[in-house]
C-alpha cells in the first residue's frame, strides 16, 4: 500500500507552544505532518502574521508544515529527496492525498478554523499548485493562494 497513516495525532509542547504531529508514510518513506497552534497572546506576531496574509487569523488557527522524517531527525528541513529517495508520479499523488486526508483528519479531531502553509522553496510551491488545481479538495475547506510575502503562502479556511 502506498500510504500508510499512523493511528493518531501526538499532541505535543515546546517551549510554551502546543502543537500536534502526525506521522504517515508514503512508499515506504516516512514523512511527519506538524501542526503549530497560532498563539492568540502573541499580538505582536499575530497582527505581523495578519498584515502578511492580509485576514483575520481566527482563533483554532495553525500554522502547518509537512517534511521527510529524516529531514526533521537531523534538523535538515526541506531538504530534496536522494535519487533513491525520490516519489515517482503515483507517490507524489499518493503524497498530495495523504496531506489532504490528514488536514481532514486535524479539521475533524481539533475542530481547527484556519491553516497557514508556506512553500519553502520552488519545487514544493509547484507541489501545492498543483494540489491546489486538482481541485479535489474536501467541501469542508477552501483554499486561498499567494498570499503572504513573495506570494509562497497558502491559507486554508474550514467550513462547519
Amino acid at each position: 500500500m502506498p500510504v500508510q497513516l499512523s493511528d493518531q495525532f501526538n499532541e505535543l509542547q515546546e517551549n510554551g507552544f502546543h502543537y500536534q504531529s502526525f506521522k504517515f508514510m508514503i512508499n515506504g518513506f516516512p514523512f511527519i505532518m506538524v501542526f503549530f497552534e497560532i498563539m492568540r497572546s502573541h499580538q505582536e506576531y499575530l497582527a505581523e502574521r495578519e498584515n502578511e496574509i492580509g485576514v483575520i487569523i481566527p482563533q483554532g488557527s495553525y500554522d502547518v508544515k509537512f517534511d521527510r522524517q529524516h529531514n526533521v531527525d537531523k534538523k535538515e528541513y526541506y531538504q530534496p529527496a536522494t535519487p533513491d529517495e525520490q516519489l515517482n508520479i503515483r507517490g507524489m499523488a499518493a503524497l498530495g492525498l495523504a496531506l489532504e486526508m490528514i488536514l481532514e483528519m486535524h479539521i475533524e479531531r481539533y475542530h481547527s478554523r484556519f491553516f497557514l502553509a508556506v512553500a519553502d522553496n520552488p519545487r514544493l510551491k509547484r507541489f501545492y499548485d498543483r494540489l491546489v488545481s486538482k481541485k479535489r479538495h474536501s467541501q469542508r475547506y477552501t483554499i486561498m493562494t499567494n498570499i503572504g510575502y513573495g506570494g509562497n503562502g497558502y491559507a486554508i479556511t474550514a467550513h462547519y
